[in-house]
C-alpha cells in the first residue's frame, strides 16, 4: 500500500472517531439531559417539593399573572413560570397586562397598577402576590389538596400560641400557607379531641398531665389519631406514662454542648448537622443544620414495639452530654461521672405502626426551636423540620422534599450528585485529559528517537 494511501487511511480514521466521540456526547446531551443548579437560592431551578407537587397533580393549572410586560420583575416571574411549565404539562401560563387588557383585569379584580397572580385549578382560584417560587407552589398545594385540621393544645395557665405578641406567629403563619387550620383546643371544664383533628400539638406544656387527660391523648392516637409533643426540660413527665408503652423516656435532664459556641450560640443551644441526622424522611432532605435550644434528651432505642417503629431521627453530637435540674439550678454545667450522660443523645423521636389506620407520635425535647428567631435564622433549617414533622404526621411521606429556599437566603451547600459532578469536572476529567497528554507526548518523543 502506498504511503500517501495509509496516510489518507489515517486521517479518515481520525476523522470519523472525532465524529463518533460527538455524535454520543451530542446523544448523552439530548437524552441524558440534567442541570447542576448551584446558585444560593435555585434561582434557575425549582425545588424538588415544588417539583413531587406539580408531579402530583390530577388536573391541570392555569396561571395568569398579571403584570407590566416592560418591567423587569416580570420578566423574572415569567422565567420562574417556564420552569413549572417544563417541570409538568399540567402546568399552563400567560403573562397579561393589566393596562392593555381592563377587560380580563376586571374579570379577576385586579387594578391597572397590580402585579400578582390568578391560579386556577379544578374550577377553584386563589390569588397571590408571587414575591418567590414558595409563594406560587404553596398557592397551587392550597388548591389541589384537602384542607386539614391542627389543633394547639391550650389548658389553663400555659402558654398561648395564638396571642398577637407570640413569638410563635411565624409557625402559624407556615401552617396556613400549606393548608392547615390552625386552631386552639382549649381544656378546661372539659377534655375532649375534636372529631376533625388531623393533628394535635402538645407545645410547651409546664403543668402535669391529668390520668383523665393522658387517657384522651392516648385514645386518641389509638384510634388513629397523630400527636406532635414538642416539650421543655424539667416539665410534664407525667407523659412518660404514654411513652413508656414505646420504650421512650423523659427525664428532668437538660443537653449541653459546648460546641455551639463556635457558631455564636451558647452550650444550651446544639446544633445538629447532617451526619447526626437519623435514617427518616423528616430529616433526609434537609440541606443545613437545625438547632434545638433548651433542649431534653429523649432516651430511648431504635427498636419495633408491640408493632410499631421507634425511630430517633435528630441526635446530638459526641462531645454533648446531660446535666440535672439540681445542677442546672446551681450552675454547675460541667460532665459528672455517674450522674450526666455522654453523647449522641436523642432529641428527635418518631413512633409509627405498620398500617395506615394507626396513629403516629413525634417527640421533639425543644419547643423553643420553632420561635420567630429561629425559623428566620440564616443558615438553619429549622422552619424545613417543623413543617417535615407536621407534613409526615398528616399527610405522609410523599410530599415531603426540599422545600423553596427563602428570597432573601443566599448559601446552599451543595447536594451529593453535585458535589459528585464538580468532582468529576474539576478534578478528574482535566487529570485524565492532562495524563493522556503526556502518554501521548512521550509516546510520540520515543517514535521520533
Amino acid at each position: 500500500m502506498k504511503r500517501s494511501t495509509k496516510q489518507w487511511l489515517k486521517l479518515f480514521g481520525k476523522i470519523s472517531l472525532v465524529l463518533a466521540v460527538a455524535v454520543f456526547l451530542e446523544y448523552l446531551a439530548v437524552y441524558y439531559n440534567q442541570k447542576f443548579n448551584l446558585t444560593g437560592n435555585l434561582k434557575y431551578e425549582l425545588s424538588e417539593r415544588t417539583k413531587k407537587i406539580l408531579h402530583s397533580l390530577n388536573h391541570k393549572v392555569s396561571i395568569i399573572y398579571f403584570g407590566p410586560r416592560d418591567k423587569p420583575r416580570t420578566d423574572l416571574i415569567k422565567r420562574m413560570l417556564d420552569l413549572y411549565v417544563e417541570c409538568s404539562h399540567k402546568v399552563s401560563y400567560k403573562v397579561v397586562d393589566p393596562e392593555r387588557n381592563p377587560m380580563l383585569a376586571k374579570r379577576y379584580n385586579v387594578g391597572s397598577s397590580e402585579e400578582v397572580a390568578i391560579v386556577l385549578y379544578n374550577g377553584k382560584k386563589e390569588r397571590v402576590i408571587v414575591d418567590s417560587e414558595r409563594d406560587l407552589t404553596n398557592a397551587i398545594l392550597r388548591l389541589s389538596t384537602k384542607k386539614m385540621n391542627v389543633y394547639f393544645l391550650k389548658r389553663d395557665g400555659e402558654y398561648d400560641p395564638f396571642r398577637t405578641d407570640s413569638i410563635y406567629t411565624d409557625v402559624l403563619d407556615l401552617l396556613e400557607d400549606e393548608n392547615y387550620i390552625v386552631k386552639p383546643l382549649v381544656w378546661k371544664n372539659k377534655i375532649f379531641i375534636p372529631d376533625d383533628a388531623a393533628l394535635i400539638i402538645i407545645w410547651r406544656p409546664k403543668k402535669q398531665f391529668s390520668k383523665e387527660e393522658l387517657k384522651a391523648l392516648f385514645s386518641y392516637f389509638q384510634r388513629g389519631g397523630k400527636l406532635l409533643f414538642m416539650l421543655e426540660p424539667f416539665t410534664a413527665s407525667s407523659l412518660n406514662l404514654i411513652f413508656k408503652r414505646f420504650h421512650v423516656e423523659i427525664k428532668d435532664d437538660i443537653v449541653v454542648d459546648e460546641r455551639s459556641k463556635l457558631v455564636g450560640g451558647d452550650m444550651f443551644m446544639p446544633m445538629i448537622t447532617q451526619d447526626m441526622y437519623g435514617k427518616s424522611v423528616i430529616v433526609n432532605t434537609l440541606l443545613m443544620p437545625v438547632m434545638l435550644p433548651m433542649s431534653r434528651p429523649i432516651y430511648t432505642k431504635d427498636t419495633h414495639v408491640d408493632g410499631y417503629k421507634v425511630n430517633a431521627f435528630l441526635k446530638t453530637s459526641p462531645y454533648s452530654w446531660t446535666i440535672t435540674k439540681e445542677m442546672y439550678d446551681k450552675w454547675e454545667f460541667d460532665y459528672k461521672k455517674g450522674i450526666s450522660k455522654k453523647g449522641p443523645l436523642a432529641v428527635g423521636v418518631s413512633i409509627c405502626g405498620n398500617s395506615k389506620r394507626e396513629g403516629k407520635i413525634v417527640v421533639v425535647g425543644s419547643a423553643e426551636f420553632a420561635t420567630n428567631p429561629y425559623l428566620d435564622t440564616p443558615g438553619l433549617d429549622n422552619a424545613s423540620l417543623f413543617m417535615n414533622m407536621v407534613e409526615w404526621l398528616c399527610r405522609g411521606e410523599n410530599l415531603i422534599a426540599q422545600r423553596p429556599a427563602p428570597k432573601k437566603f443566599r448559601y446552599r451547600p451543595l447536594r451529593e450528585e453535585e458535589r459528585k459532578m464538580l468532582l468529576y469536572l474539576v478534578i478528574f476529567l482535566p487529570m485524565t485529559v492532562f495524563l493522556v497528554g503526556i502518554v501521548l507526548y512521550l509516546k510520540m518523543r520515543k517514535t521520533k528517537i
